[in-house]
This record gives structure tokens, sequence and C-alpha cells, in this order.
């Protein structure tokens, strides 16, 4: 007999999928989640229900979303820097740090 399974219920149900593989199952995000985004009403957990699809049995999930270093970008505000302009270069990334730093600068050869 196949048993297929079900994310319900809770707040956040639809924002899980359950892989099948052979016998197993999985349970995971339709989307992988962003930490400094939630689509969680702002907490970062997410709550729900996993059931068998007959609704013989189910059980109460939680599924915490953690912080993790995101890599930084760097942008210049011109491409075809001038000798005697100025540039500035800003550092940022999606934890929301950013700093800049502007200036006339002399390079050396």
């Amino acid at each position: 007999m196949s048993v297929a399974w079900l994310a319900l219920g809770g707040a956040a149900a639809g924002a899980f999928e359950v892989q099948e593989s052979g016998a197993s199952r999985t349970l995971q995000f339709k989307r992988p989640p962003n930490f400094e985004q939630p689509a969680d009403n702002e907490n970062n957990t997410y709550a729900g229900t996993v059931a068998i699809g007959d609704g013989s049995a189910s059980v109460s999930v939680s599924v915490s979303v953690t912080d993790a270093n995101d890599p930084g970008r760097i942008g210049l505000s011109t491409t075809t820097p001038q000798a005697g302009q100025t540039l500035t270069a800003t550092l940022s990334d999606d934890d929301g740090v950013e700093e800049s730093v502007c200036g006339l600068h002399r390079w050396r050869t």
C-alpha cells in the first residue's frame, strides 16, 4: 500500500512541499527562505503540520531559519575612472551593512 504525505495546516503550510525518493519523504521549502526578508510574520519560524494522506496520523513541525553571513558586493561610482576624479566604492550585503569609501587617491604604478 502506498501512503501519500501532505504538508497541511499552520500559517506556513504553503511554504513547504514533500519530496519523495523511493520510500523516503523529505519536507523542504518550496523556495529557499531569506532570513533578512522572512515570509512568516517576521520571526523566521515556520510552523505547520505534516499528515498522512488519509488523515490517520499527523505531526506538528516547526522550522527555524538562522542567519548566514552573506557574501558582500562592491559597487563603484564609475567603471571608467579618470585621473583627478573622485571614485566611490561601496561595499554592501544582504545583512544590511553598507560602507562607502570616497575620495581622491593617488595610485602608484
